[in-house]
C-alpha cells in the first residue's frame, strides 16, 4: 500500500469519525430535551465517569487509557457546550453547572 493509499484510508476514517461525533451530539441534544421536560439535572457526573471508564475498558490500543480518557473528556465537553448553546441559553452563555454530560 502506498503513502497516498494510507492517506485516503485515513481521510475515510476521519469522515466516519465526524459523522459519528455529530450523531452522538444529536443524541445528546435529544437526551437534554428529555431531561429538561422531566425536570432532571442536565449534568450527571456519575454518568460522565461511567462513559470514561467504559471507553478505557473497551480500548484495544494502541492508544493508551490516558489518551482515550482525554479524547472522551473532550467529547463530553463539546456535548455540554452544544447542548447549552441549543437548549439552555439563547446566547450560549450557560454555566458549567447548567451544562449536562450526555
Amino acid at each position: 500500500m502506498t503513502l497516498n493509499d494510507h492517506r485516503r484510508r485515513i481521510d475515510e476514517l476521519d469522515r466516519e469519525l465526524v459523522r459519528l461525533l455529530n450523531r452522538r451530539a444529536q443524541m445528546s441534544i435529544q437526551l437534554a430535551q428529555i431531561k429538561r421536560e422531566t425536570g432532571l439535572p442536565m449534568r450527571d457526573e456519575a454518568r460522565e465517569e461511567d462513559i470514561l471508564r467504559h471507553a478505557q475498558r473497551y480500548n484495544p490500543g494502541p492508544l493508551d487509557a490516558q489518551a482515550v480518557a482525554a479524547l472522551f473528556q473532550r467529547i463530553l465537553d463539546e456535548s455540554r457546550r452544544v447542548t447549552a448553546e441549543l437548549l439552555l441559553e439563547p446566547a450560549g452563555n450557560a454555566t458549567d453547572s447548567q451544562r449536562g454530560a450526555l
